[in-house]
């Protein structure tokens, strides 16, 4: 967990000195929203769009921080988990949290990569006045999805009986 936390805090960071560095050098109005193909649809100014940026960033720290812990709390047939009835027996009840904020954590890592990656993309688009290239936004996407695969496999991998 403490490998994880530190790469969630180091990107927080990046994300966070990105945002300061290109802020003072965008124009006054930005492109927000971009079609599939790249192409700039919706526009706003700078500072509601860092607005736009900040609350994303906070909603993804604090789901994948509170919900962990918010599991605990919950009633056990609230909770979706394979063998639950092994998993969340009482003696083996903390280890699966414990798991279970390591998977959030690392969720949050890939998702919080996935928004430093199209930020840079979109800085720069909007720095350039061009659009953003289809191929990157696609591939930065599909790459997304292949961790958020991954990552669901080992999750359920991880919460089999073991015999």
């Amino acid at each position: 967990m403490r490998f994880a936390t530190a790469i969630f805090i180091f990107i927080i960071g990046i994300i966070i000195a990105q945002t300061a560095y290109y802020f003072p050098i965008l124009p006054e109005t930005v492109a927000s929203h971009f079609n599939a193909a790249g192409v700039a649809d919706k526009w706003m100014p700078k500072e509601g769009f860092l607005i736009f940026e900040a609350v994303i960033l906070l909603v993804v720290i604090v789901n994948f921080s509170l919900l962990p812990l918010l599991m605990e709390k919950m009633p056990d047939s609230l909770i979706n988990l394979p063998n639950k009835q092994y998993w969340l027996a009482p003696e083996r009840r903390a280890e699966t949290f414990a798991k279970m904020r390591v998977f959030f954590r690392w969720f949050s890592v890939g998702l919080l990569s996935l928004i430093l990656l199209i930020n840079q993309q979109v800085y720069k688009a909007n720095l350039t006045r061009q659009d953003l290239s289809p191929l990157i936004l696609w591939l930065l996407i599909g790459g997304f999805v292949i961790f958020t695969i991954v990552w669901m496999i080992k999750f359920l991998g991880q919460f089999k009986i073991k015999i």
